[in-house]
C-alpha cells in the first residue's frame, strides 16, 4: 500500500467507508470517530513468491502445481512443494493441505516408527545393570546392527552413533561371555 490515507470497510451504521489516520479512523459519510490500532502488517509491503518454472525432465515437480518445480518437502507428509505452497510454520515447512487439516506437529507415525539403531542401542546398552541379560541381548543387539548396517536414511532422524555404540557394546559383550565360557570349561 502506498503511504496516503487508506480506506477500509467498518462497522458505521450508515455505510460508509473509514479514512485512516494514525490512532483513528473517520466514516467518510457521517463523519464518526473511531480508535483505530493498527497492526504492523496492514502496511507492510506484500512479498509475492515466484516459483521456477520446470527446466528438464529429471526435476521434482510440487505435489500441487505440476508446472512448477519442487523445492521444499513437506516436514509432515513428505510431499514435494514449490514456493508457492512451502509455509514456514513455527520453522517446519508444512504444505498447504497439513496446515488445513491441523497436522502442524509430527504425526504419530513419525514419533512412534520402530528404529533399529535405537532399539540396538538399548538392548546393548540396559542389560550392563543385570549382565546375566547381556547372554541374549548382545547377540540381537549385534544381528540388529549387521542387519540395519546399510540401510537408507528414512524421513525420521536417525542417530549413527547409537549404531556404532551398540555395536561396540555388543561385541564387548559377547567377547566377555566367550571369554567366561572359556575360562569355565578349560579348567
Amino acid at each position: 500500500m502506498s503511504n496516503k490515507s487508506p480506506t477500509l470497510n467498518g462497522p458505521c451504521s450508515c455505510g460508509g467507508r473509514y479514512l485512516l489516520t494514525p490512532g483513528r479512523a473517520q466514516c467518510e459519510v457521517c463523519k464518526d470517530d473511531y480508535q483505530f490500532v493498527e497492526f504492523p502488517a496492514f502496511r507492510a509491503e506484500r512479498v509475492v513468491t515466484k516459483p521456477h518454472e520446470l527446466t528438464g525432465g529429471d526435476d521434482a515437480t510440487c505435489f500441487f502445481h505440476a508446472q512448477n518445480q519442487a523445492e521444499a518437502v513437506c516436514s509432515s507428509c513428505g510431499r514435494f512443494l514449490c514456493p508457492v505452497c512451502a509455509v514456514n510454520f513455527g520453522g517446519r515447512i508444512l504444505c498447504p493441505t497439513c496446515i488445513s487439516s491441523g497436522k502442524t506437529s509430527p504425526s504419530k507415525v513419525d514419533r512412534e516408527k520402530w528404529m533399529a539403531d535405537t532399539t540396538a542401542f538399548w538392548l546393548a546398552a540396559l542389560p550392563l545393570i543385570a549382565w546375566p541379560l547381556t547372554i541374549v541381548t548382545a547377540p540381537a543387539a549385534f544381528v540388529l546392527v549387521l542387519l540395519n548396517w546399510n540401510k537408507p536414511a528414512s524421513i525420521v532422524k536417525r542417530f549413527r552413533w547409537q549404531r556404532w555404540v551398540a555395536g561396540v557394546l555388543s561385541l564387548v559383550q559377547i567377547a566377555g561371555w566367550v571369554w567366561l565360557f572359556v575360562e569355565m570349561f578349560s579348567e
